[in-house]
């Protein structure tokens, strides 16, 4: 399994719990990174962790689901990921896509699995709720 923008690693970490028997945690981002491994040596399990950018190569190999936080907010890294997205799919890798309503959140070529709108802090995200999706892509 990819956690691909993990974060904390709490996808990460509940998919090992579930059964997943490799999960390679990723983020660009060095400090989500440190907080995934403090998280991951807390809850006594073991991550991948991965920091180099992934969009300009093929999908790792032998991940066979890969789970998308909430990155479809800026337009530029938006289209790349989708088309990496869209590969790695293609290629029979099973993708879940956790959408916070981005404006750059795909709308076709997706199935909604999931659905729920949500309170959130005006300061944070510049409105008081925000409509939470899980996706996946259309076979």
């Amino acid at each position: 399994m990819l956690d691909l923008g993990c974060g904390s690693g709490v996808a990460g970490i509940a998919a090992l719990y579930a059964g997943a028997t490799r999960v390679v945690a990723h983020d660009i981002d060095p400090v989500a990174l440190a907080i995934a491994a403090q998280n991951a040596r807390a809850n006594a399990v073991d991550l991948l962790l991965h920091g180099t950018p992934l969009l300009h190569a093929p999908c790792p190999p032998r991940i066979t689901c890969i789970l998308v936080g909430d990155l479809f907010y800026e337009r530029s890294t938006a289209s790349a990921l989708w088309a990496w997205l869209r590969t790695a799919h293609r290629q029979g890798v099973r993708v879940l896509i956790a959408d916070a309503s981005r404006p750059f959140a795909p709308t076709a070529g997706v199935r909604c699995l999931w659905e729920e709108r949500l309170a959130t802090a005006w300061a944070w995200e510049g409105t008081h709720a925000r409509t939470v999706r899980l996706l996946t892509l259309a076979a």
